[in-house]
């Protein structure tokens, strides 16, 4: 092609077509800035389309882990109000005169399971992903991105709130003089306690009562990052939806 254009030109000078010759060539380069425009728009689209591509990646990944968070807290719930159950049983079953063998069990799950007060990550990996790689700006909406870090603010908070909680819940001071662990190799492990020397400690029993309102109050901050986690990814689901 450009041995085609350097023919013409060679033409029209040795013809002696001086003004032909500099009409040719403005012709010549509006043709090439044309060429050279088309080639940016082509190019910028495709950069868009790859843009487009990569924010809905992005917004997929976010709904992704919100999935798995939400699955997270609803076993959380669900652990945690069953082991509240059993220590606010555990406390009227300690201020008792005679304890039967069923709340022997009750008390034998209580004191196995009270301190496994298990702590939440307060981030959202995927969005400190989108940030630390500079593409922040590929979450168009930026109601949408309120929305996520009011979201990640909030996980942080209750997430320090867990933090603290756990590092009453988990201590095991008080239980350990009064438990003994029955180890076997290929079975579970049992504990041995006498529940008569639980009832003569009263500090125990006040402990174990506050143990229960942690737990409690878990159970109730699950619920709301259960919500909290599904409304978001209805946003973004929404997003989606408008791309």
């Amino acid at each position: 092609m450009i041995k085609f254009f350097r023919k013409i030109r060679q033409n029209l000078l040795m013809k002696n077509q001086t003004g032909k010759y500099f009409k040719y060539a403005i012709g010549e380069i509006i043709l090439v800035v044309i060429g050279i425009l088309i080639a940016l728009q082509i190019n910028n689209w495709n950069q868009k389309r790859l843009e487009k591509r990569k924010s809905i990646e992005y917004h997929k990944r976010i709904a992704e882990e919100l999935d798995l968070k939400v699955d997270n807290f609803k076993w959380d719930s669900i652990r945690g109000s069953n082991i509240t159950k059993h220590l606010i049983s555990s406390v009227k079953i300690l201020e008792k005169d005679k304890i039967s063998q069923e709340e022997i069990d009750t008390l034998d799950f209580t004191l196995k399971n009270y301190f496994q007060f298990v702590q939440i990550d307060g981030t959202l990996n995927s969005f400190e992903e989108i940030q630390s790689s500079g593409d922040l700006g590929l979450i168009y909406n930026q109601d949408l991105r309120k929305s996520i870090n009011y979201y990640i603010a909030r996980l942080s908070a209750i997430s320090k709130i867990y933090n603290q909680l756990s590092s009453q819940v988990n201590e095991t001071t008080l239980t350990d003089k009064y438990i003994r662990n029955d180890v076997k190799l290929f079975s579970e492990t049992e504990i041995k306690f006498d529940p008569k020397e639980l009832k003569k400690d009263k500090v125990l029993i006040n402990q174990l009562s506050r143990f229960a309102e942690h737990w409690k109050t878990k159970v109730q901050f699950s619920g709301r990052l259960i919500f909290m986690s599904k409304n978001l990814k209805s946003k973004i689901l929404t997003e989606l939806e408008n791309d």
